[in-house]
C-alpha cells in the first residue's frame, strides 16, 4: 500500500510540474510576444512622429516666409539665416526618418510622403509668394493625412 501512495503522488507531482511548465512557458512566449508588438508600436508611433514634427517645421518656415512677404517686411539676416537653418534641419530630418517609414509604417504613409515630395519639386512658377503658398498647403495636407494615418494605424 505505501508503494501504491508512493508512485500516485509521484504521478501527481510529475503532472503538476508538467502543467507547471508548461503554463511558464506560455506566459513567456505571450509576454515575449507582447513586448515585442509594444517596442513595434513604439518604434512606429516615435517614425510618425519625426516625419510629424518635421514637416510642421518646415510647414513654420514657410509660414514665416509667407508673412514676411505679405507684410513687405524682410527678416534681418541672421533670423533669415536661422530660418534657413531650421529648413534645412527639418527637411534633412525627414529624408533621415524615411528608411524607418518605408521599414514600419504601412505603404500609404510611405505614398503620402512620396506624393508630398513630388509635389514641391514640381511646384516651382518663378512667382515665390504663391509657391511658399503652394508649398505650405502641401505640407498642410501631408500632415493632415499623415494624422489621419496615424490615427488608423495606431490604437
Amino acid at each position: 500500500m505505501p508503494w501504491e501512495m508512493f508512485a500516485w503522488e509521484s504521478i501527481k507531482l510529475a503532472a503538476q510540474a508538467i502543467t507547471a511548465l508548461m503554463v511558464a512557458r506560455l506566459a513567456v512566449r505571450w509576454a515575449l510576444s507582447r513586448f515585442k508588438q509594444e517596442k513595434l508600436w513604439e518604434r512606429r508611433l516615435s517614425a510618425q512622429v519625426d516625419i510629424l514634427v518635421a514637416l510642421a517645421e518646415m510647414r513654420r518656415v514657410y509660414g514665416r516666409w509667407i508673412d514676411e512677404l505679405e507684410t513687405h517686411r524682410s527678416a534681418s539676416e541672421e533670423a533669415d539665416r536661422e530660418h534657413r537653418d531650421r529648413y534645412r534641419a527639418a527637411a534633412r530630418k525627414l529624408e533621415e526618418a524615411m528608411p524607418l517609414v518605408q521599414l514600419l509604417l504601412p505603404a500609404d504613409t510611405s505614398e503620402i510622403l512620396n506624393k508630398l515630395e513630388q509635389g514641391r519639386e514640381n511646384l516651382y512658377t518663378g512667382d515665390q509668394y504663391n509657391d511658399y503658398n503652394r508649398q505650405y498647403r502641401l505640407l498642410d495636407n501631408a500632415i493632415a493625412e499623415l494624422v489621419q494615418d496615424g490615427r488608423n494605424l495606431l490604437p
